[in-house]
Parts: C-alpha cells; structure tokens; sequence
C-alpha cells in the first residue's frame, strides 16, 4: 500500500520534532501502538523504508522520524496520519474491510496482523453473463477478507486474487446476476474447459471457455437460452483470458 502524498500532503525527507519534543508530544508511544499492529518489528520496518534499529530510535524519540516513513507506517495499517503526528481524534480511519459473505469486521485486524487473512480488492469492472458490456474503469470499491491457507488450497496466489461482480444471467444457475466473483489472474491461457473472465473487442465477460484442438474456442453460456459461439483460430488469438473464476459468492 503507498503512502497518500496528495491528501496527507506527505513530504521526502522531512522529520519531525526534536528527541525532547517527540517524548512530551507522546508520539515515540504512537508509533510504538501503530508497530504493534504488525506481525513483527521487522515487517513494520520494512513498510516504513527503514531498519528495525531506526523505528526502534524513533520510538523512543532517539531520532526524528521522518514524514515519509510514518506516513507509510500508518497507511498500511489504516492509521490516521493526523492521530499519529498529533494524538487528535481516533486512531484508525472508518474500516473499509468486510469479511467474505457480508460479515462484520470484528477482528479482522487482529487477524491481518498474524497474516491470516489477506484482504481481497473488489473492483467496480463488471463481468457480463449476458452479451457482453464494455469495461469501465477500475476502481477498487472495496476488500473482501479471505483466508490465506483457503487461497492456498484452490491454488490461488494472494497477489493473483481479484473480485468483480457479475451481471446478466447467461450463467444461470451457475452464476447469477449480482454474484460476487473471485478471480484467479494468474490463470491467463485457457487450460480446460472452465468458467473464465475473457475481454473481446473491450467487453468483459463470464464464460465457460474450451480449446479445440484445431485452435478454436468454444465460448458457451451454462443458461441454455444461450447459443455457444466458436472463434475460429485466427478470431481467438484476439481474446484475452483476464482470469479464471474460483469461487462466486451472493445474498440469499
């Protein structure tokens, strides 16, 4: 996560306070709160840009600590720049996260910080299970948490985790209308005849997508109502395997 430089209006290289003042200011003891929100010393170090040895100095108000790193420090954990610099107002920003399937996000931090979850984007780019629809921009609307080891055992990568909510029904009754979707983008060539996100001519897509030996695609709808479509090898060199669908949840 980058530290917000045009909002915290963060500069390089700038400290603050002298060791006298950090002490009385009680920010030494802040940082220290925010480290603890880490699995270790070292990992806050490492989001910081600095040695273990200098966040250490810096809570104990030994060395200035300069903006950029406190500002990083704090990101990464939903911390409040202001709160730390100032002790004003509370700690964490409003909670963004949610717990996969609508839960509360009781916990969830404390779970982040013995990496046993790891927080899902969900982008605003809708899949169609229908014609097609032409992809938005992507913004990150959300993070849906998910369990590490869980990722693991359906062999999806935490960096390669992606979720997209699906629209139209051509899908049906595998996926519906408003399904929340979960992607695997390490998945980029169609390796058997599974349910795929794929981007043709700029629409994005939910289909089951098979490879034929003669290089075409069968692209097929689990609705019936739907025709297949097969492209032919020259016509399937130009569509894009954005994902592979590896779990699809909704409200009942």
């Amino acid at each position: 996560m980058s530290t917000e430089r045009t909002k915290s209006g963060l500069g390089r290289g700038k400290a603050v306070e002298n060791a006298s003042e950090v002490e009385e200011s009680g920010l030494g003891d802040r940082i220290s709160k925010v480290v603890a929100l880490y699995p270790t010393k070292k990992k806050a170090a490492s989001t910081a840009g600095v040695s273990s040895d200098q966040l250490t100095n810096y809570e104990r108000g030994k060395h200035r600590a300069p903006f950029e790193a406190l500002g990083k420090l704090a990101t990464e954990q939903d911390v409040r720049l202001e709160w730390l610099l100032s002790g004003e107002g509370p700690m964490h920003r409003a909670d963004p996260y949610q717990l996969a399937g609508g839960g509360e996000a009781i916990g969830v931090r404390g779970a982040l910080a013995s990496e046993a979850f790891v927080l899902v984007p969900r982008y605003s780019v809708q899949a169609s299970a229908g014609p097609g629809a032409v992809a938005p921009d992507e913004d990150v609307l959300e993070y849906l948490a998910f369990r590490r080891d869980w990722l693991s055992t359906i062999g999806v990568q935490p960096q390669n985790a992606k979720l997209l909510q699906a629209v139209g029904d051509s899908m049906a009754d595998t996926i519906l209308d408003g399904d929340i979707l979960l992607l695997d983008t390490g998945v980029d060539r169609i390796v058997d005849n599974a349910v795929y996100v794929i981007i043709l001519h700029g629409a994005v897509m939910v289909k089951r997508v098979q490879l034929m030996v003669d290089g075409s695609v069968t692209v097929r709808s689990d609705n019936p109502k739907y025709e297949a479509e097969r492209l032919a090898a020259d016509d399937a060199a130009g569509l894009q395997i954005a994902g592979r669908i590896r779990w699809h949840g909704r409200t009942m």
